[in-house]
């Protein structure tokens, strides 16, 4: 009861900060609901879980059967390449769609060096990254990078790494 009491103060937090209109937002719930898995994927990878929540906040809203105009699948929306070269069955399956945009993001921030870097091209792709030796001048990509380092800083908070 008290983690949940936890995460209630900090979708309250969430909302005021990053200008969420509900109150509290309806992704706490569902962060709460995943939390567990995301903790055991990160760590296994030696990824800091913070951050693969607030991608999954950004990307998703937490809603496991999100779909994008792209075709992005799940929680990270995940691709189809990534679900093809990560052999994934189920891109809806929680436990599943975790592990592979966790292991992807492991890939880009492996490659790049940087987080900023590793988040633009998880979002705009690493050819543009390469492309324009840095976060492409892409607004969506822009936006993507600075709302995920926004929740990472809400979040740390509140997590112990």
């Amino acid at each position: 009861m008290r983690k949940y009491t936890v995460f209630m103060l900090l979708a309250i937090i969430l909302a005021n900060t990053c200008k969420i209109k509900e109150n509290p937002p309806h992704f706490i719930y569902k962060l709460y609901e995943f939390d567990p898995l995301i903790e055991e994927i990160a760590k296994k990878h030696n990824i800091d879980p913070v951050l693969i929540r607030a991608i999954i906040i950004q990307e998703s809203g937490c809603n496991p059967y999100a779909v994008s105009r792209k075709g992005a699948k799940g929680l990270m929306q995940i691709t189809h390449w990534i679900i093809k070269k990560y052999k994934i069955n189920d891109p809806f399956d929680p436990y599943l769609n975790i592990y592979a945009g966790t292991l992807y993001f492991k890939e880009l921030l492996n490659k790049f060096k940087d987080v900023n870097l590793a988040l633009a091209a998880y979002n705009a792709g690493p050819t543009a990254v390469k492309k324009y030796k840095g976060i492409p001048p892409y607004r969506e990509t822009k936006r993507f990078v600075r709302k995920v380092l926004k929740y990472y800083e809400i979040l740390k908070k509140y997590y112990k790494t």
